[in-house]
């Protein structure tokens, strides 16, 4: 009967506790989820449809954070205020940066329009702006005609572009750093979060030769993105630039660059002028009228399904090139 009784011991003794983790957004969240797998499921302390630069914490926020192990997020780039309300709320808590992290090539937001060597026949336009070093209409002089409808005007993202998320091979090294923290956080599962971390890496690797591929179809094609979030998605799947409607603040462009990009919609071959969710339609479909250009409605957060999100955006443009 000892050994029985000893099983039995053994079945009644509680399991280690997972983790709490709180993550920022819905696509930080699918990864981390990913890592834990079974072994615990993370919190998303922004809800879907809000504006992550001037989220305001409501009082089960605070307690999601005052409650954390460990907080996984982008950066100040995106969400600057959440900083301090970690040191106020989660200072017990370890804090991973996504931005800060290692391994992995940033982009420099006075090089996220960067028309990636595609329209060096736009130097002629350097006399009517300053493009310093971008070929193309890369920074439209940051907007400057915009600043009196810029929403975010006071919101520095630093000198990283922090959109990061939507490259899948940065995807795969955040998890790993994810994995890491989480090994510290819990060390008795340490291998577990290694290998989901690794296993996503992999599924990353599917991910990106098959969506590159289909990208192939439509090589020679441009898209003018809604605004200046979207460098790292068009870097890896070499989708061709002629420009953003608005910039890294998503602020309402000004009628001067309007008429700019409605002047490029012939010179740069452009068959699609996207939406997202941050801007909505109605930008594009002022960009585009009169042209046969299409456009597509983008959702670079998702909906907490990282794969589905990456897809999704993937299939977006597709439809929108393809009768381009």
């Amino acid at each position: 009967m000892r050994p029985i009784a000893a099983a039995l011991t053994v079945l009644a003794s509680p399991a280690v506790a997972a983790p709490n983790v709180v993550t920022d957004i819905a696509p930080i969240n699918g990864i981390a989820s990913i890592v834990m797998g079974d072994l615990g499921t993370p919190e998303v302390l922004i809800p879907l449809g809000a504006d992550a630069h001037d989220y305001a914490l409501r009082p089960s926020d605070a307690g999601r954070l005052a409650n954390a192990d460990l907080v996984i997020w982008v950066g100040e780039g995106l969400t600057p205020w959440l900083l301090k309300s970690m040191e106020t709320l989660g200072d017990d808590a370890t804090n991973l940066e996504l931005l800060d992290t290692d391994g992995w090539e940033k982009r420099d937001i006075s090089k996220s329009q960067d028309d990636h060597d595609d329209h060096d026949d736009h130097d002629d336009h350097k006399e009517d702006e300053d493009h310093t070093d971008h070929e193309g209409h890369d920074d439209h002089k940051d907007h400057d005609d915009h600043e009196e409808h810029d929403d975010h005007a006071g919101h520095d993202h630093g000198d990283v572009d922090p959109h990061a998320w939507l490259s899948p091979t940065v995807a795969a090294v955040w998890a790993n750093h994810i994995a890491t923290a989480l090994g510290e956080t819990d060390p008795e599962n340490a291998q577990t979060y290694a290998d989901n971390a690794a296993a996503f890496g992999l599924q990353m690797d599917d991910l990106m030769a098959d969506l590159s591929a289909q990208m192939t179809a439509y090589e020679g094609k441009t898209v003018i993105w809604p605004h200046d979030a979207y460098g790292y998605f068009a870097d890896t799947f070499g989708i061709m630039t002629a420009g953003n409607i608005a910039g890294i603040n998503a602020a309402d462009p000004g009628p001067a660059h309007i008429a700019e990009l409605r002047e490029h919609m012939s010179e740069d071959n452009v068959g699609c002028v996207l939406a997202d969710t941050e801007i909505g339609p109605s930008w594009a479909d002022l960009v585009r009228e009169g042209t046969d250009a299409k456009t597509g409605m983008l959702a670079p957060i998702g909906d907490g399904d990282y794969v589905a999100t990456i897809e999704g955006m993937a299939a977006t443009i597709a439809t929108c090139l393809s009768d381009a």
